[in-house]
């Protein structure tokens, strides 16, 4: 059974990889250009200056505009700086191209969600603690009940029905 088992994944890895590489479909033309993104952006990343090259990512890129991503909006206006050098050393480097518009994109990196998630939960307990500190000077019942109800919610928003 574990022959057959093998068997059939190296069938099955074999037909995928037919399907993937075949000429003119969709899929080939996906991964080819992926694959020259990636080529492009470790030879445009030489072009860059050190502090940028980890920030910085091909997007896409034409005959005459190419996308950048990069993570944060100062790195944005960083780039914009050094424009029309890097187009300069890009059209030189590549015969191809003649590269007019650079369109840079911000796009934050999205693994930190767990860590902004933590961050977000320990604020909203700083916020509930002074909130309830507050509470405790107050002399009006009502608006001590209120700040109490209040504090709760922050913490526990599911438990509010």
């Amino acid at each position: 059974m574990g022959q057959a088992q093998y068997m059939r994944t190296s069938r099955s890895t074999k037909r995928l990889n037919e399907i993937i590489h075949k000429e003119n479909t969709l899929l080939c033309k996906l991964f080819r250009k992926s694959a020259f993104l990636r080529q492009l952006n470790a030879e445009i990343s030489v072009f860059l200056p050190t502090s940028l090259q980890d920030q910085c990512q091909v997007a896409n890129i034409s005959r005459t505009e190419l996308t950048l991503h990069v993570r944060s909006a100062t790195l944005l206006t960083r780039l914009r700086l050094i424009q029309k050098p890097l187009l300069n050393q890009i059209n030189q480097y590549h015969s191809w191209a003649n590269i007019s518009k650079l369109t840079v994109k911000v796009r934050p990196e999205r693994k930190k969600n767990a860590t902004m998630a933590s961050h977000h939960l320990q604020r909203n307990q700083f916020i509930a603690d002074t909130i309830e500190e507050t509470a405790s000077h107050c002399h009006d019942k009502g608006l001590q009940d209120a700040l109490h109800s209040l504090a709760r919610h922050i913490t526990h928003p599911e438990r509010d029905g």
